[in-house]
């Protein structure tokens, strides 16, 4: 972008500064005259250079001069740093001592110039204490937390979705276009995420990014709606598989971060998604920057997502920054803060990202941050931002040339943790402030900073699985990545060799080819540090690209990186083996057998990867001279069968990953004497036992062994592995039993046995891991055909060991064979999640259990949701008390749940639900069981359940009395179902009037005795008129109460499905008419399962709004109903499976306005009406396995408006009327299931796409 010339100056300087020091120092300077005196000059001049570098980066923004002396001045550093690096030359090397002089000379030269072009410049000095490279640590990462809430959204949030719930479409596409970081992938998942979107039967999230695959999106929607992969991969398969999926299902999908602008390729989406069987319902969101895709996608027109206000800017900045202020503080940054919050333009990335810079520091800081003229110098328009552009320049010196080199990542894409660590250490980045500090150690802390910016962030992990991975991932927003790009400037080319103008700098230090040929090797700069090659060589293209040339590493000498998985590598070809400088290589997913010998001559090598290596077979012997190395990645090399003896000569090695190399049986002992490894990784390995003397990895803190299928037993000697932190075994389904000296690993904090299922114990010695956060007991026992009475003792054995880890935070017994738990489990005072799922025996819960006071989760439900179930087993309202339900505010759902008869209960429920009083801030409330005839005053409290959006009634048989739910402010889905007891609806459920004013859903199900719902409420002080008991409402489902009436008049709902209930329909008065007066009239009604003659439908004359009527399984039909005759609104007419109907009736083609007509499984159908030719306005018919139709009429062809007609099965039907052909608005035939009538279209309609 012009308003900003990245450099990453700073550190190249001080380098510069630290070799001349170092060299101006040494002997040899000493005796070579006046080399000392030079040095020393140069050494002031460069300070005095770098002392001007604030202000100069400051004004880079804005002037052009000042980028090109930035850009000079690191040129010049790096130069004397280059020449520096080199061997000195001996005194009587007279020509080499020349030469070194001639090059001091001209640098000086070149210093001089650069500090006549400051002054010139005018640059003000600043000296070296000044904040920027001063970092304050902090104890937290800029993550998001369970806690984290949507600012400012909740208009845009109402709005899409009363689009979309409110659109009759099949398929309705709504697209969000706007900058990036503007919130869009946020509000896409509020939506998706809103109680109101649960209704749907399936739904997918895919993220789409800048590379575009119809394939894996198929596949990814079809993997998330029937929860297994797909195992084909043409599209037409993948069509069929989602068509399948989707028929007569109601479906949401999103479609984050579209890039793709071809509008062919668009258009294949949009066929994917409406690929749905008749009846289907698909809803889509999709997420933009570029409005054409936005245009192009949607239904509705783009959804323009526009910048937040300033007080939601402040208030997101303001939880951010005020994380940790003193109190008498934030009132004189309140001010400041709020100034800052304007100019972050509404963009709520960048209020985080600079809330995030300004935490903990001071109000002169944040005036400074405000004042700071880089606000104004560009516009939000830019591809970076002020905001973010502040945020790096307030990084230490530093840090700043490794956020840069995160440049290198491909958009979109998470970054390897580990292997960014490895990276920034090759490229010497890294400077332990410690004698004893490690690299990794130190570049873990450099990481932690940028995370506290905000600008690098983690990726979202389990709970359960966070400990357990090797690596974990990092994500970019794409805004950031665009600044990341800036401020690396011209250090990083992205080279594409079939092209010719590739714009190569001496400043060019970092590569990324993403496409090559034979030219690549004169392509590269001969100075560039590290090299990637991306996506080069066929991994995503149709065709492979060329193999590597021989040659491609010939000039680049000085490469300390260098990962070629992205290009087309038969084998490690020779010329690597001259990058006497390479520390990093990542070579995965070799085809070759073997790795060259001379691998070992790259003896700089710390990080060295041959990960997926199938064919690799064994390693070299002389694998020992890379002394250097740090990490070895050897993982999924599935041919390996063992390693060399004089493998333990690498005993800098931290890292061993020997995970899925299936060949690998054994280890030798002298693995054991890697006295550095901290990491090993050998899950799913066929081993059968470890060394004997594996306990002589005292540093060792991550040993993975899970599926590790053979493994009978461990080592005695892994108890003396003192630093170990992670263990995991899960799956080492022959283990039978662990060391009885176990619990000496006191450091251990994350323990994995799950699916152990030959373990049948744990020593007790386990009661002595007193650190143990983790433990893992997932089916434990599980497979033994043990008597009950001794599992009920080897439980008891378990559970006087688990009582003791005072610090258990999580632990895991689902799908184990236990009947009851101990009350021991109350000991457990830091216990947050206990998951019981699965448990089919436990018939009993501890009462201690309830008192638990940080207990968040039961049952594996997520932080903020608390599933308590056999509540019958309460014994005393005293424990029940200490539970302190009402003081967990992060709860924001629960389930409370009784079993059994109430003979069986031990309190009295009524008494027990009174004092399960939930905190404020609950949102969902689902009771099941309650053997209560009332419900405690706070069920109904306006005031105390403000919150609260959900409430699901399950099958309470003895209530005989509702709650007053009318007046809860936010209440929006309400469920009442298998409540014997109830028999009327009134305003006593109201509790006043207005009542349910957010009600948006309301579901009455197998209510048998329920006789009555008065619709209406009463209006003080008018006794003419009355409101709708749910004014808003959006979709009304009553199923199975075989005795309700509604009266005085129906519901005023948009959408009414009735299932099995025959009063409703026919219990009207003839010739009544509603009364729809406070709210819109009915649009879409389905009735199902109706067994009402034709003549007796009396509700359709109370809506003559319809617009949509759906007919299902209604077998008495044997005509439509009469009273349709006078819905002349309906646009959308279904009748699907009446197998009575014979006819349809003469008046249907008075129905001008039907648009749509489908009629399916309906086998005595024999005939088309007549009068249907009239039908202007129709769209779509749609005929499907309507078996007794062996024609369809001539005059087919006066449906002008039609554009497509649908034939699914129908065998009897062997051609179209020749009409067809001339029906201009037809584009579509469907023709599925009838291979004669397929044939005849396809070689007699032209022009109509036949599908």
């Amino acid at each position: 972008m012009a308003g900003i010339e990245g450099m990453v100056v700073s550190a190249v300087v001080k380098q510069a500064i630290r070799g001349l020091a170092a060299a101006a120092g040494s002997p040899m300077a000493k005796l070579w005259g006046s080399c000392k005196k030079d040095l020393e000059e140069m050494r002031g001049t460069l300070t005095l250079l770098e002392a001007a570098l604030r202000d100069a980066e400051r004004r880079s923004g804005a002037e052009e001069a000042v980028r090109v002396w930035l850009r000079q001045l690191k040129a010049v550093a790096r130069e004397i740093s280059a020449a520096l690096d080199k061997a000195p030359p001996s005194p009587w090397k007279v020509f080499a001592k020349l030469s070194l002089v001639n090059k001091i000379d001209e640098l000086k030269k070149k210093l001089k110039s650069l500090e006549e072009n400051r002054c010139m410049l005018g640059f003000s000095l600043h000296n070296n204490g000044s904040i920027e490279d001063v970092i304050a640590k902090r104890e937290t990462v800029a993550c998001m937390d369970d806690g984290f809430t949507v600012i400012g959204r909740s208009g845009e949030n109402d709005e899409m979705i009363r689009l979309l719930l409110g659109s009759e479409e099949n398929l309705a596409i709504i697209s969000i276009v706007g900058l990036g970081g503007i919130g869009k992938t946020t509000l896409a998942k509020l939506v998706f995420n809103d109680s109101r979107m649960q209704d749907f039967d399936r739904k997918a999230w895919i993220h789409v990014s800048q590379r575009f695959d119809l394939g894996r999106i198929g596949k990814a929607v079809i993997s998330q709606f029937e929860g297994t992969a797909a195992t084909f991969d043409d599209l037409q398969s993948l069509y069929n598989q989602i068509e399948n999926l989707c028929s007569g299902k109601r479906c949401l999908v999103v479609l984050d971060d579209l890039w793709e602008s071809n509008i062919e390729m668009l258009h294949k989406l949009k066929l994917l998604l409406r690929c749905g069987k008749n009846g289907s319902l698909v809803k889509v969101i999709v997420t933009t920057r570029n409005e054409e895709i936005a245009q192009e996608m949607s239904t509705f027109g783009p959804y323009k997502l526009g910048p937040l206000s300033d007080d939601s800017c402040w208030t997101i900045f303001r939880q951010v920054a005020f994380q940790r202020t003193h109190e008498e503080n934030s009132h004189a940054l309140e001010a400041v803060g709020r100034d800052i919050a304007k100019k972050c333009k509404g963009l709520p990335l960048a209020a985080h990202a600079v809330g995030s810079m300004l935490r903990n520091r001071t109000v002169d800081f944040w005036k400074a941050t405000r004042d700071n003229n880089a606000w104004d110098q560009y516009s939000s328009h830019e591809d970076v931002l002020p905001s973010l552009r502040l945020s790096y320049d307030h990084m230490p010196s530093y840090l700043k040339p490794c956020f840069a080199y995160c440049a290198v990542f491909q958009k979109g894409s998470a970054i390897d943790k580990n292997k960014l660590i490895q990276q920034w250490i090759a490229l010497g980045f890294i400077k332990p402030s410690l004698p004893d500090l490690s690299y990794r150690v130190q570049a873990e802390e450099y990481l932690r900073d940028i995370l506290a910016t905000s600008l690098l962030q983690k990726k979202a992990s389990s709970l359960v699985h966070v400990y357990a991975k090797t690596s974990q991932h990092l994500i970019m927003h794409d805004l950031v990545h665009d600044l990341a790009r800036s401020v690396a400037g011209d250090e990083t080319l992205f080279l594409d060799c079939t092209k010719p103008n590739n714009l190569l700098t001496d400043n060019c230090h970092h590569a990324v080819v993403v496409r090559y040929d034979k030219r690549l090797s004169k392509s590269l700069p001969a100075q560039v540090r590290s090299l990637h090659f991306r996506d080069s060589g066929g991994m995503w293209k149709k065709t492979p690209c060329l193999p590597v040339p021989g040659d491609a590493f010939s000039l680049t000498k000085n490469l300390n990186v260098l990962d070629i998985t992205g290009c087309d590598l038969r084998k490690l070809s020779d010329p690597i083996r001259q990058l006497a400088h390479l520390r990093y290589l990542d070579a995965s997913l070799l085809p070759d057998k073997d790795l060259p010998v001379w691998i070992t001559s790259l003896l700089k090598l710390h990080y060295l990867s041959i990960h997926g290596s199938s064919k690799m077979s064994k390693f070299p012997e002389s694998i020992s001279k890379l002394k250097e190395l740090t990490h070895l990645d050897l993982s999924c090399c599935g041919n390996l069968a063992y390693l060399p003896d004089i493998f333990s000569n690498l005993t800098n090695l931290s890292l061993l990953n020997l995970a899925d190399c299936t060949s690998l049986s054994a280890l030798p002992n002298s693995i054991c004497d890697l006295v550095n490894l901290e990491i090993l990784n050998l899950s799913g390995c066929v081993l059968e036992e470890l060394p004997q003397t594996m306990g002589n990895l005292h540093k060792l803190r991550l040993l993975h062994l899970s599926r590790c299928s053979k493994l009978r037993f461990l080592p005695d000697s892994i108890s003396n592995l003192v630093s170990l932190d992670k263990l995991d075994l899960s799956y080492c389904s022959v283990l039978q039993e662990l060391p009885k000296s176990f619990g000496d690993l006191e450091e251990l904090r994350f323990l994995e046995l799950s699916h152990c299922s030959s373990l049948v114990r744990l020593p007790n010695s386990v009661g002595n891991l007193t650190k143990l956060q983790h433990l893992n007991l997932e089916g434990f026992i599980c497979s033994t055909s043990l008597h009950p009475t001794d599992l009920l003792s080897y439980f008891n054995m378990l559970f006087r060991v688990l009582c003791k880890l005072s610090n258990l935070e999580y632990l895991n017994l689902s799908a184990c064979p236990v009947s009851t738990l101990s009350e021991s489990l109350g000991n457990l005072k830091m216990l947050r999640t206990l998951d019981i799922s699965r448990c089919i025996s436990l018939r009993k819960l501890p009462q201690t259990i309830l008192k638990l006071p940080n207990l968040e989760s039961l049952v594996g439900v997520n932080h903020g949701e608390l599933e308590i179930k056999f509540l019958e087993n309460v014994a005393s309202l005293e424990e029940v008390k200490k539970v302190n339900l009402a003081f967990k505010s992060r709860l924001s759902k629960l389930f409370l749940s009784w079993t059994g008869s109430v003979n069986d209960h031990l309190l009295d429920d009524e008494s027990l639900l009174r004092e399960l009083v939930p905190p404020t801030t609950l949102e969902q409330f689902i009771l099941q069981g309650y053997m209560g005839i009332r419900f405690p005053s706070w069920t109904g409290s306006a005031t105390y359940l403000a919150n609260l959006s959900r409430i699901e009634l399950l099958n309470l048989p003895r209530c005989t009395q509702l709650p007053s739910l009318g007046q809860l402010p936010n209440l929006q889905e309400l469920s009442l179902r298998a409540l014997q007891n109830i028999n009327k609806l009134d305003e006593d459920f109201c509790g006043g009037s207005p009542a349910f004013s957010k009600l948006t859903k309301f579901t009455v199900q197998d209510m048998n005795n329920l006789e009555i719902w008065n619709t209406t409420v009463s209006i003080p002080h008018d006794d003419t008129r009355g409101n709708f008991m749910f004014p808003n409402l959006h979709k009304l489902l009553i199923h199975g109460c075989n005795k309700l009436r509604v009266k005085p008049c129906p519901p005023a709902t948009v959408e009414w499905v009735i299932e099995a209930n025959d009063l409703i329909v026919s219990s009207w008065t003839v010739g009544g008419r509603a009364r729809i007066c406070f709210s819109p009239a009915v649009t879409c009604l389905e009735i199902s399962d109706c067994h009402v003659h034709p003549d007796d439908w009396r509700l359709l004359n109370h809506l003559p709004g319809l617009r949509k009527l759906r007919i299902r399984m209604c077998n008495k039909l044997t005509s439509l109903p009469a009273s349709a005759e006078g819905l002349t609104s309906l646009h959308s007419l279904l009748v699907f499976a009446c197998h009575g109907l014979t006819e349809l009736p003469e008046w249907l083609g008075s129905l001008t306005s039907l648009q749509e007509l489908e009629i399916n499984y309906c086998p005595k159908l024999k005939s088309l009406q007549q009068s249907m030719r009239h039908l202007a306005s129709l769209r779509l018919l749609h005929l499907g396995h309507c078996d007794g139709m062996s024609e369809l009429p001539e005059w087919l062809g006066d449906l002008t408006s039609l554009r497509r007609l649908d034939i699914w099965g129908c065998q009897r039907i062997k051609s179209l009327p020749q009409c067809v052909q001339h029906l201009a608005m037809l584009k579509e035939v469907q023709i599925k299931h009838n291979p004669e009538l397929k044939q005849w279209c396809e070689f007699f309609l032209e022009g109509k796409e036949i599908v």
